[in-house]
Order: structure tokens, then sequence, then C-alpha cells
């Protein structure tokens, strides 16, 4: 059981399960479409406050469950990597479904954005 006032205060996403991997904060989208019909502000500011405002932050981003994703989704996550060079951060998409590996590829994003196969490589390459 936890302490009301500490459960308040504790960082509850919708978007995502999120789990530390040493310094590496490991993100798995649970949300099968990045639609329009989503809420992706709220999953911008998800993300963005997993990424954080500290540079040298390291974050994978796992889209396993993703089958396809709008260009307003795309958007968010070129938000996010711009963010993450600022921020002199790394930023890593892993676990691209076909569908969305070929939209990203469609949209000449796959070299914009750094890929790996699996959130396990993902990690390892950011380690």
């Amino acid at each position: 059981m936890t302490d009301s006032s500490t459960a308040d205060n504790e960082f509850h996403p919708v978007f995502f399960e999120l789990r530390e991997d040493g310094e590496v904060a490991v993100v798995t989208l649970n949300k099968e479409q990045l639609t329009d019909d989503e809420n992706l502000e709220q999953m911008d500011q998800e993300l963005n406050q997993v990424l954080g405002i500290s540079s040298g932050r390291k974050m994978v981003c796992d889209l396993s469950t993703v089958s396809y994703l709008t260009s307003s989704a795309i958007g968010k996550l070129i938000s996010l990597h711009r963010k993450s060079i600022r921020t002199q951060s790394r930023f890593i998409l892993c676990g691209l479904q076909p569908t969305v590996r070929d939209i990203l590829a469609t949209s000449h994003l796959l070299q914009y954005f750094s890929v790996s196969p699996d959130a396990v490589s993902a990690v390892a390459e950011l380690k």
C-alpha cells in the first residue's frame, strides 16, 4: 500500500509503460494506433516529461505495439527528436512494426530517427 501523498505526485502516463534500465528510460507505447482520435497532445506531454529538460537524458521509445500512426503522431516524434538534440540527449525508436516502418520509410524518416530492432538493442546502444 502506498502513501496517498506520494501516490499523488507519481507520474502515471496513459500512453505508455515506463521503466528505467540503469540510466536509460524505456517507454513502451500501449496504443495500437496513434491517430488523431487519441489525445496526441497528452502523449507529447508525457514523452517530453520523460525526456525532461536536463541534458544527457537517454530514452528508448518502443513502438512494438503500434501498428499505425498518423502524420500528427509522427510530428510529435519529430518534435521529441529535435528536443533531444537541443538538450544533448539521446532518443531511439525501436520495435517498428512493418506498417510503421513503411510509413517512416515513405516519409524518409528512417534515416532521420535513430532506429534499433528492439528495446534490448536500443538500451545497449545507449549505454
